[in-house]
């Protein structure tokens, strides 16, 4: 009976054991597949990340507006996509937004300005340096989508 208690004792060690360790290893990788910390703030810019200008529209757009439309802006985020889309001079540059959106905040580029997003690739971490222009609506497959927008941007760079 002694030797019933001693293996429920291992197994529990074990399980314990394993579910801790489990939990330890979780926690180092999540911690490890963020985004590199953010390059300070210039002086005359503000400086969010994607995903909290992205937040702070999806929460209300007024106060987003408050915040970023019309203001000199660099931008920080993930690279999801860069496109031509159909309508010529429409280049965008657009930033993963993280929970439920569809779409992440976008970054339009001139047809002469274009040129700043040779090289920048999916899955890099960049700073887009333009001007907030609040929200813009998409239609895609019949449902509207709105995301925040950059124009008038003035460089890109990898950090």
């Amino acid at each position: 009976m002694n030797n019933k208690w001693v293996w429920i004792g291992i197994m529990a060690v074990i399980l314990i054991g394993g579910a801790l360790g489990g939990v330890l290893l979780l926690t180092a990788v999540c911690e490890n597949t963020g985004s590199p910390p953010v390059p300070d703030c210039p002086s005359g810019l503000i400086c969010p990340t994607s995903g909290e200008m992205c937040d702070t529209y999806a929460d209300n757009e007024i106060t987003g507006d408050a915040l970023y439309k019309g203001q000199n802006l660099r931008v920080s985020g993930r690279v999801k996509e860069v496109q031509r889309s159909a309508i010529p001079g429409n280049t965008y540059l657009e930033l993963a937004c993280p929970g439920l959106f569809k779409f992440g905040l976008r970054g339009y580029f001139t047809t002469e300005n274009e040129d700043m997003l040779i090289g920048i690739e999916k899955g890099e971490d960049v700073l887009v340096t333009g001007v907030g222009s609040g929200f813009q609506t998409l239609i895609d497959s019949g449902f509207t989508y709105k995301v925040p927008t950059v124009n008038q941007i003035t460089s890109v760079e990898e950090y």
